[in-house]
């Protein structure tokens, strides 16, 4: 079973998507890959459920014979997942800065942001409007949680050691298919995601101060990403 690490604004939707044309088995009830319940909800607090819980959550998957899943809202901590069963992580990277204000573009057009700013927006609910995204959602935390050098080893050694992984930018159908093994892959028109300059323009020409410290902002993923190039 393919577990996709689906990291928001990294072209997640467009894997998901073309691995549904694929003919790959995903769950019975899923949103864009990611298991949902029987009223379409998204299953969250992955990253907080015991392990017992996940041991047979993902044994039910492999025995009703899903071949793909993506864990877009949360993600347990890569020892939590059961090890008697055949798991393949993958994941895609963009550099934090791009996709931080790639999602707040996003959210802005598609109307999931009341925030009139981007320092606004930073400080919202989800945990991929925070800093430093990437380090914690591989490493389990909330959005509220502190991160720190600790986090970013840890993720970094759990990502070389179990994860196949490729950053945006690159040939990622070549990687889906030599490396994550993903048959017949081919990108369709799936990212709905259009830069409407117009329509944000003006709150990021307030914010071209603080789109500048973004980078500074997010340190900790920029040395994540650093060690696995």
């Amino acid at each position: 079973m393919l577990i996709f690490a689906h990291l928001h604004k990294c072209a997640g939707t467009s894997v998901v998507q073309s691995v549904i044309r694929s003919g790959m088995k995903l769950p019975l009830r899923h949103a864009n890959g990611h298991p949902a319940d029987i009223d379409g909800r998204v299953i969250g607090g992955m990253n907080s459920a015991s392990v017992a819980d996940l041991h047979a959550y993902f044994k039910y998957l492999a025995a009703d014979g899903v071949e793909f899943v993506a864990l877009e809202w949360d993600f347990p901590l890569i020892e939590h997942f059961p090890s008697d069963i055949n798991l393949s992580f993958f994941t895609i990277f963009r550099d934090p800065t791009e996709r931080f204000i790639s999602n707040y573009i996003y959210d802005v057009v598609s109307g999931y942001t009341s925030c009139i700013n981007i320092e606004d927006y930073l400080g919202s609910s989800g945990i991929f409007t925070q800093a430093n995204y990437y380090t914690k959602f591989f490493a389990g935390l909330g959005r509220d949680e502190q991160v720190n050098q600790r986090h970013v080893q840890y993720v970094a050694k759990t990502i070389k050691s179990k994860f196949r992984y490729t950053f945006l930018g690159q040939d990622i159908q070549k990687f889906l298919r030599e490396e994550v093994g993903i048959p017949n892959i081919k990108f369709g028109h799936d990212n709905k995601t259009h830069y409407m300059e117009h329509a944000v323009s003006q709150n990021l020409t307030k914010s071209l101060g603080f789109i500048s410290s973004l980078r500074s902002i997010n340190d900790l993923d920029y040395q994540l990403l650093e060690l696995l190039c």
